[in-house]
C-alpha cells in the first residue's frame, strides 16, 4: 500500500538525510664540491616569483569566469534578466518559475561578490551580472528538475497504490515534512537573507517572486525525492569476493606505495655570492658548526637560503621522484638515515641534507585494501542504479526548460500570474 511505501516512517528516513653508518668527519667538508648524482642536474631550487609582482591582468578577477570558467560575452542575447514570474521549466504538470530559483541565485552572487576585492567588485558590469545570473540559474535549475521528476513519480506511484486514501496519506506526510521545514529551513533562510523576523523573510522572498509557501513546496519535493532514491537505490549492495579481487588486480599499480622521506636541509644559493668558492665555504662553515653540536634547525633559520629555511630547513614526507633536483632526490633515497650528507651540488647551489626517517617501497595488501574497494564498488553500483532510474523517468515524464531554446531573446517564454506561490 501507499502507506507502507511512502508513509511517515519512510519520510523520517528521508528527513534524516536532509537536515644508519658513522657520522661524517670534519674533513668531509673539504674544498672540493661533490655530488651523489650521476644523471643530469636540474634547477632544483629556483626562486618562486613573488605573486605580488604579477600584473593584475593575470589574475582571474571576472565574476563570470568564477562561475563559468570563461570570460563574459557581451553580445549574448541570453543576458536578458529573467522576470520573477517567468516560467523557466516544467516537469509533467509541475511548473518552475524564475522566482523559485532566484533567491538561491542572488545568495550565491552575494557570496561571490563578498569574496572579491573592493576594486574588482565595483568594476563588475550589469552585463556580467546578467550573465552570471543566467549561468547560476541554469546550474541551480538542474537539481530542482531532478526533485520534481522524483516528486511526480512519487505522486504517480502513490495514486496507483493508495487509491482514494492518497489525499489523507499526503496530508500526514506533508505535515511531518512541513514541521521539519519550520525547524531547519526557515532559520537558514532568515540567515541567508539577513531577516530578523518571519515577515521580513516573506517580504524578501516575494521581492524575488517567491514565498515561504513556494520554498516549503520545494523542500517537500526534495524530501520526497530522497525517499524515492531510498526505494530505487540499494542501500548496501552485495559485493562478491571475486569482484573485490578483480578490482584489486586490475588496479594493482594504484596500491603500490612509493618510498618517501622526512628530511632537513642547509642550502646556499650560487646567485647570492661573488664566486662558487665563497658560497661553498659558507656552507662548509654551517656544516661544521652543526657537526660539532649546533642545532640543525637553528642554523637553517639563521643562515640557510633554502625555501624551507624559516621552518628550520624541515621537509615533511617527500615521495621519491617528486623533487625537481635529481641530485637531492638521489641523495635522499641512498644516504644513511640520521647522518649529515656530504656537500651536494646542483645548478642552484650547494646543499647539506639529513634524513630523519625513510620508508621503502611497498604494496598495500589485498586484505588491507578490500574494505575501501568494497565501498568504491558499492558507490559505483548505487550510482548506476540512480542514473538508470532517472533515465527512465526522463523518458516517461516530459521535461522542458527555457535553456532548451538558445534563442530565448527572440521569443520569451510565457509568464504566469504574479501571485507568489
Amino acid at each position: 500500500m501507499f502507506s507502507c511505501r511512502f508513509g511517515i516512517v519512510g519520510v523520517v528516513g528521508a528527513l534524516s538525510m536532509v537536515a644508519s653508518a658513522q657520522p661524517p668527519r670534519p674533513s668531509d667538508f673539504n674544498t672540493t664540491p661533490r655530488s651523489l648524482a650521476s644523471g643530469p642536474v636540474t634547477t632544483g631550487f629556483a626562486k618562486v616569483p613573488n605573486p605580488a609582482t604579477q600584473p593584475v591582468a593575470a589574475r582571474d578577477s571576472s565574476l563570470v569566469s568564477k562561475v563559468t570558467g570563461t570570460e563574459p560575452q557581451a553580445d549574448l542575447p541570453a543576458l536578458q534578466v529573467f522576470e520573477q514570474t517567468e516560467l523557466i521549466g516544467a516537469v509533467g504538470n509541475e511548473q518552475i518559475l524564475a522566482g523559485d530559483v532566484l533567491p538561491m541565485v542572488e545568495q550565491e552572487i552575494r557570496r561571490l561578490m563578498q569574496k572579491m576585492p573592493a576594486d574588482q567588485r565595483q568594476a563588475v558590469t550589469s552585463a556580467e551580472l546578467s550573465s552570471v545570473r543566467r549561468n547560476l540559474m541554469q546550474r541551480m535549475l538542474k537539481p530542482i528538475i531532478r526533485n520534481k521528476l522524483l516528486y511526480v513519480d512519487f505522486l504517480r506511484d502513490g495514486a496507483q497504490n493508495a487509491g482514494d486514501q492518497i489525499d489523507e496519506q499526503l496530508k500526514q506526510i506533508n505535515g511531518r515534512v512541513d514541521a521539519e521545514f519550520e525547524k531547519s529551513q526557515v532559520p537558514h533562510l532568515m540567515k541567508s537573507v539577513k531577516a530578523t523576523s518571519r515577515a521580513e523573510l516573506e517580504a524578501s522572498l516575494r521581492s524575488y517572486g517567491s514565498s515561504l509557501k513556494g520554498q516549503q513546496q520545494l523542500f517537500r519535493e526534495q524530501v520526497m525525492g530522497m525517499q524515492m532514491r531510498q526505494r530505487y537505490v540499494t542501500n548496501n549492495p552485495e559485493i562478491s569476493l571475486e569482484q573485490l579481487l578483480e578490482r584489486y588486480q586490475e588496479n594493482i599499480e594504484d596500491y603500490q606505495v612509493q618510498p618517501k622521506v622526512r628530511w632537513e636541509q642547509l642550502t646556499v644559493m650560487l646567485d647570492r655570492y661573488s664566486s662558487r668558492e665563497e658560497a661553498y665555504n659558507d656552507l662548509v662553515d654551517m656544516g661544521n658548526r652543526v657537526f660539532f653540536g649546533a642545532s640543525f634547525s637553528e642554523m637553517a633559520k639563521l643562515r640557510s637560503q633554502g625555501l624551507n629555511a624559516e621552518e628550520g630547513g624541515y621537509h615533511g614526507w617527500t615521495n621519491q621522484g617528486s623533487l625537481v633536483s635529481n641530485v637531492l632526490d638521489e641523495a635522499l633515497f641512498t644516504l644513511p638515515v640520521d647522518q649529515l650528507s656530504p656537500i651536494l651540488e646542483d645548478q642552484t647551489g650547494f646543499h647539506i641534507v639529513r634524513i630523519l626517517e625513510r620508508t621503502e617501497s611497498s604494496r598495500v595488501r589485498f586484505r588491507d585494501a578490500q574494505e575501501q574497494i568494497k565501498k568504491d564498488l558499492q558507490k559505483e553500483q548505487q550510482q548506476k542504479e540512480w542514473e538508470g532510474y532517472l533515465s527512465r523517468l526522463q523518458k516517461e515524464i516530459p521535461v522542458w526548460t527555457v535553456f532548451d531554446n538558445t534563442t530565448r531573446s527572440a521569443q520569451k517564454s510565457p509568464a504566469v500570474p504574479a501571485t507568489p506561490r
